[in-house]
């Protein structure tokens, strides 16, 4: 694709005024962060849900699966506050139509037409899941930090390995963690132990 497109939370002073940048202002690109991705040769099912703003890494492997016609199931979890919050249907319309699938619309308050009423809940999870084998599925999940939490150990309660579990959290102060994030920093404080009594053995050595 030749143009680039961005979703932005409006959330503080540089991103309140990104909008008035006029067209033509010159801006630096760095490259993708984070740990989200898909093998385009993978055959397991895809669980991709988005919350809010959340949906901008969702959408991006949404499109590239279509791109490259992935024939693996997919399926799609779009939720949001309110229907101020919801994105317009044609982020994710064509993208969905080429993969022959419908998303799952959900929406937390005075419900927009077309949407489920929300907040996310095991049963829309096992909805999304009906057909599919949860123990070869993976999931990738982008949103609030509550919501990424509740869905993580709602999934490893319906059968999709904690390992097949992939979630963008850019704050662990927000809300309580998952089994995924406890086992993680379980591992970061292991390690960090073991890097201290390393230093502290060539100390005293």
């Amino acid at each position: 694709d030749p143009h680039l497109r961005f979703l932005i939370q409006e959330a503080g002073d540089f991103t309140d005024t990104l909008g008035t940048l006029p067209p033509g202002t010159r801006v630096g690109l760095d490259a993708p962060h984070g740990s989200f991705g898909v093998d385009p040769r993978g055959t397991s099912p895809l669980l991709l849900i988005a919350g809010g703003v959340g949906a901008a890494p969702i959408l991006s492997v949404l499109a590239d699966l279509a791109a490259t016609g992935t024939r693996r199931p997919v399926r799609l979890i779009v939720a949001a506050r309110g229907p101020g919050a919801m994105l317009p249907e044609s982020f994710w319309a064509d993208a969905c139509d080429r993969l022959g699938i419908a998303p799952m619309l959900i929406c937390d308050r005075d419900g927009a037409p077309g949407t489920l009423p929300g907040p996310l809940t095991e049963t829309h999870l096992r909805e999304a899941l009906a057909g599919l084998d949860p123990a070869r599925t993976r999931a990738l999940i982008c949103g609030p930090g509550p919501m990424m939490t509740f869905a993580t150990d709602a999934l490893t309660r319906l059968g999709v390995p904690l390992a097949r579990i992939d979630y963008e959290r850019f704050s662990y102060a927000a809300g309580s963690l998952s089994a995924k994030d406890r086992r993680m920093l379980a591992g970061f404080a292991g390690l960090f132990a073991a890097i201290l009594a390393m230093v502290a053995a060539y100390s005293v050595a």
